[in-house]
Protein backbone atom coordinates (compact mmCIF):
# COMPACT_ATOMS: atom_id res chain seq x y z
CA UNK A 1 0.00 0.00 0.00
CA UNK A 2 1.49 3.55 -1.03
CA UNK A 3 0.73 6.37 0.84
CA UNK A 4 1.81 10.34 -0.33
CA UNK A 5 4.51 12.04 2.09
CA UNK A 6 4.31 15.75 2.88
CA UNK A 7 6.62 16.84 5.74
CA UNK A 8 9.73 18.10 7.43
CA UNK A 9 13.03 16.04 7.92
CA UNK A 10 14.51 16.21 11.53
CA UNK A 11 16.83 13.36 11.41
CA UNK A 12 18.67 10.80 9.65
CA UNK A 13 20.51 8.19 10.63
CA UNK A 14 23.02 6.04 8.34
CA UNK A 15 21.45 2.38 7.92
CA UNK A 16 24.50 0.07 6.42
CA UNK A 17 25.78 1.29 2.71
CA UNK A 18 23.19 2.58 1.15
CA UNK A 19 19.92 3.08 2.83
CA UNK A 20 18.98 5.75 5.82
CA UNK A 21 16.68 6.10 8.46
CA UNK A 22 14.33 9.22 8.45
CA UNK A 23 12.90 11.03 10.89
CA UNK A 24 9.66 13.10 8.82
CA UNK A 25 7.31 15.33 10.78
CA UNK A 26 4.65 14.56 8.27
CA UNK A 27 1.18 16.16 7.14
CA UNK A 28 -1.01 13.30 7.50
CA UNK A 29 0.77 11.16 10.05
CA UNK A 30 2.67 13.58 12.02
CA UNK A 31 6.03 11.95 13.93
CA UNK A 32 7.22 8.97 11.18
CA UNK A 33 9.91 6.88 10.64
CA UNK A 34 11.30 6.19 7.08
CA UNK A 35 13.72 3.79 5.34
CA UNK A 36 15.39 4.81 2.63
CA UNK A 37 17.52 3.33 -0.26
CA UNK A 38 20.40 6.41 -0.71
CA UNK A 39 21.59 6.43 -4.29
CA UNK A 40 25.56 6.42 -4.68
CA UNK A 41 25.53 8.60 -8.56
CA UNK A 42 23.84 11.20 -9.65
CA UNK A 43 21.42 8.58 -11.83
CA UNK A 44 21.57 5.52 -9.44
CA UNK A 45 19.04 3.71 -8.50
CA UNK A 46 17.98 5.25 -4.92
CA UNK A 47 17.47 8.64 -3.77
CA UNK A 48 19.44 11.41 -3.97
CA UNK A 49 21.39 11.94 -0.77
CA UNK A 50 21.15 15.96 -1.19
CA UNK A 51 17.19 15.68 -1.07
CA UNK A 52 17.35 13.67 2.65
CA UNK A 53 18.64 16.43 4.67
CA UNK A 54 17.59 17.41 8.19
CA UNK A 55 15.60 20.41 7.40
CA UNK A 56 14.59 20.05 3.60
CA UNK A 57 10.91 20.16 3.07
CA UNK A 58 10.25 17.12 0.86
CA UNK A 59 6.91 15.49 -0.81
CA UNK A 60 6.93 11.74 -1.98
CA UNK A 61 5.75 8.54 -1.87
CA UNK A 62 6.39 5.57 0.92
CA UNK A 63 5.08 2.06 1.04
CA UNK A 64 4.59 -0.04 3.82
CA UNK A 65 6.25 -3.19 3.93
CA UNK A 66 5.20 -6.47 6.01
CA UNK A 67 8.34 -7.59 7.71
CA UNK A 68 8.79 -3.94 8.69
CA UNK A 69 7.13 -1.39 11.26
CA UNK A 70 9.04 1.38 8.77
CA UNK A 71 7.69 2.66 5.88
CA UNK A 72 9.82 2.63 2.84
CA UNK A 73 10.13 5.93 0.87
CA UNK A 74 10.51 5.59 -2.76
CA UNK A 75 10.14 8.54 -3.98
CA UNK A 76 11.34 12.14 -2.48
CA UNK A 77 11.69 15.70 -4.57
CA UNK A 78 12.63 18.40 -2.63
CA UNK A 79 8.94 20.99 -2.22
CA UNK A 80 11.15 23.74 -1.17
CA UNK A 81 14.46 24.88 -2.42
CA UNK A 82 16.59 26.39 -0.24
CA UNK A 83 18.38 29.72 -1.66
CA UNK A 84 20.79 30.69 0.83
CA UNK A 85 20.05 28.74 4.62
CA UNK A 86 22.31 25.88 3.75
CA UNK A 87 25.49 28.33 2.22
CA UNK A 88 25.02 31.34 5.01
CA UNK A 89 27.07 30.14 7.83
CA UNK A 90 24.95 32.30 10.44
CA UNK A 91 21.37 30.83 8.70
CA UNK A 92 22.66 27.19 8.37
CA UNK A 93 23.61 27.49 12.10
CA UNK A 94 20.12 28.65 13.53
CA UNK A 95 18.75 26.24 10.92
CA UNK A 96 20.51 23.34 12.76
CA UNK A 97 19.90 24.81 15.91
CA UNK A 98 16.18 24.98 15.16
CA UNK A 99 15.47 21.10 13.98
CA UNK A 100 17.57 19.77 16.86
CA UNK A 101 14.87 21.56 18.79
CA UNK A 102 12.16 20.15 17.30
CA UNK A 103 13.86 16.57 17.08
CA UNK A 104 13.29 16.53 21.25
CA UNK A 105 9.40 17.92 20.41
CA UNK A 106 8.12 16.14 17.71
CA UNK A 107 8.05 12.99 18.84
CA UNK A 108 3.98 12.20 18.52
CA UNK A 109 2.65 10.62 15.99
CA UNK A 110 -0.41 12.63 15.91
CA UNK A 111 -1.01 14.89 12.74
CA UNK A 112 -0.55 18.94 13.42
CA UNK A 113 -0.50 20.51 10.17
CA UNK A 114 -0.54 23.74 11.30
CA UNK A 115 2.17 23.73 13.15
CA UNK A 116 3.82 21.95 10.16
CA UNK A 117 3.06 25.08 8.10
CA UNK A 118 4.42 27.34 10.68
CA UNK A 119 7.64 24.99 10.52
CA UNK A 120 7.62 25.43 6.55
CA UNK A 121 7.06 28.94 6.29
CA UNK A 122 9.20 30.06 9.06
CA UNK A 123 12.49 28.14 7.78
CA UNK A 124 11.43 29.25 3.88
CA UNK A 125 11.48 33.27 5.79
CA UNK A 126 14.69 32.28 7.56
CA UNK A 127 15.75 31.49 4.08
CA UNK A 128 14.47 34.26 1.92
CA UNK A 129 15.08 37.19 4.12
CA UNK A 130 17.67 39.74 3.91
CA UNK A 131 17.43 41.11 6.98
CA UNK A 132 20.20 40.07 10.34
CA UNK A 133 18.75 36.91 11.56
CA UNK A 134 20.50 37.17 15.00
CA UNK A 135 17.21 37.12 16.97
CA UNK A 136 14.98 34.82 14.32
CA UNK A 137 15.35 31.79 16.83
CA UNK A 138 14.08 33.28 19.68
CA UNK A 139 10.75 34.75 17.68
CA UNK A 140 10.92 31.30 15.95
CA UNK A 141 10.53 29.34 19.87
CA UNK A 142 8.32 31.69 21.39
CA UNK A 143 5.46 30.93 18.93
CA UNK A 144 7.03 26.83 18.98
CA UNK A 145 5.28 27.44 22.35
CA UNK A 146 1.84 28.94 21.14
CA UNK A 147 1.44 26.26 18.61
CA UNK A 148 2.71 23.47 21.18
CA UNK A 149 -0.39 25.18 23.56
CA UNK A 150 2.28 24.96 26.23
CA UNK A 151 2.86 29.19 26.12
CA UNK A 152 2.33 30.95 29.14
CA UNK A 153 -0.68 33.57 29.52
CA UNK A 154 0.11 36.60 27.12
CA UNK A 155 -0.96 39.00 29.75
CA UNK A 156 1.67 40.05 32.70
CA UNK A 157 -0.41 39.48 35.95
CA UNK A 158 2.67 40.30 38.19
CA UNK A 159 6.02 40.93 38.62
CA UNK A 160 7.90 37.21 38.32
CA UNK A 161 7.22 34.72 36.04
CA UNK A 162 7.47 31.19 37.01
CA UNK A 163 8.47 29.12 34.52
CA UNK A 164 7.98 25.86 36.15
CA UNK A 165 4.14 26.49 36.84
CA UNK A 166 3.95 28.67 33.91
CA UNK A 167 2.18 31.75 35.20
CA UNK A 168 3.10 34.88 36.60
CA UNK A 169 3.30 35.41 40.23
CA UNK A 170 3.50 38.31 42.80
CA UNK A 171 6.71 36.97 44.32
CA UNK A 172 9.72 34.86 43.64
CA UNK A 173 9.55 30.70 43.59
CA UNK A 174 10.91 28.63 46.06
CA UNK A 175 12.25 27.14 43.06
CA UNK A 176 15.13 28.61 40.53
CA UNK A 177 13.31 28.64 37.37
CA UNK A 178 11.90 32.19 37.37
CA UNK A 179 12.54 35.53 35.54
CA UNK A 180 11.76 39.13 36.55
CA UNK A 181 12.97 42.81 35.19
CA UNK A 182 14.56 43.03 31.84
CA UNK A 183 14.26 39.56 31.03
CA UNK A 184 10.84 39.63 31.33
CA UNK A 185 10.43 42.78 29.66
CA UNK A 186 12.21 41.30 26.72
CA UNK A 187 9.95 37.95 27.07
CA UNK A 188 6.90 40.04 27.11
CA UNK A 189 8.08 41.74 23.98
CA UNK A 190 8.32 38.40 22.52
CA UNK A 191 5.16 37.19 23.19
CA UNK A 192 3.38 40.12 21.77
CA UNK A 193 4.93 40.40 18.73
CA UNK A 194 3.52 38.82 15.45
CA UNK A 195 5.87 36.05 13.85
CA UNK A 196 6.08 38.56 10.23
CA UNK A 197 7.54 40.98 12.47
CA UNK A 198 10.24 38.59 13.76
CA UNK A 199 13.49 41.70 12.80
CA UNK A 200 11.85 44.64 14.81
CA UNK A 201 12.94 42.20 17.52
CA UNK A 202 16.48 43.56 18.71
CA UNK A 203 18.54 43.23 21.94
CA UNK A 204 21.93 43.48 23.40
CA UNK A 205 23.90 39.98 22.85
CA UNK A 206 24.46 39.32 26.38
CA UNK A 207 20.52 39.62 26.92
CA UNK A 208 19.80 37.45 24.25
CA UNK A 209 21.39 34.93 25.84
CA UNK A 210 19.79 35.36 29.04
CA UNK A 211 16.60 35.32 26.76
CA UNK A 212 17.21 32.33 25.25
CA UNK A 213 18.36 30.39 28.21
CA UNK A 214 15.11 30.67 30.05
CA UNK A 215 13.17 30.01 26.67
CA UNK A 216 14.66 26.88 26.42
CA UNK A 217 14.55 26.61 30.35
CA UNK A 218 10.91 26.88 29.84
CA UNK A 219 10.87 23.73 27.14
CA UNK A 220 12.73 21.75 29.34
CA UNK A 221 9.81 22.26 32.33
CA UNK A 222 6.96 21.29 29.72
CA UNK A 223 8.48 19.39 27.10
CA UNK A 224 8.90 15.53 27.96
CA UNK A 225 12.77 14.37 27.65
CA UNK A 226 13.78 18.03 26.04
CA UNK A 227 17.59 17.42 26.32
CA UNK A 228 20.51 19.29 26.26
CA UNK A 229 21.47 20.95 22.91
CA UNK A 230 24.73 20.37 21.06
CA UNK A 231 24.47 22.81 18.36
CA UNK A 232 23.55 25.66 21.18
CA UNK A 233 27.32 26.29 21.98
CA UNK A 234 28.22 26.57 18.24
CA UNK A 235 24.99 29.06 17.85
CA UNK A 236 26.89 31.31 21.15
CA UNK A 237 30.00 31.51 19.01
CA UNK A 238 28.76 32.51 15.46
CA UNK A 239 26.11 35.11 17.03
CA UNK A 240 28.75 36.40 19.86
Amino acid sequence: MQEKVEGLILRRIRYGDSSLILKIFTRAGGSQSFIASVSKKARGKGLQNSVLQPLQAISGVAQSTPKSELLRLKEARLAYHYQSLRHDPVKNCLGLFLVEVLQYILRQEEPQPPLLDFLLNGLQELDQTDKPVGHFHLVFLMRLLDHLGVAPPAVQSGPYLDLQEGHFREDEALHPHWIQGVVLTQWQELRGLPFEDWWHFQVPASERRRLLSALLDYFRLHVQDFGELRSRKVLREVLA
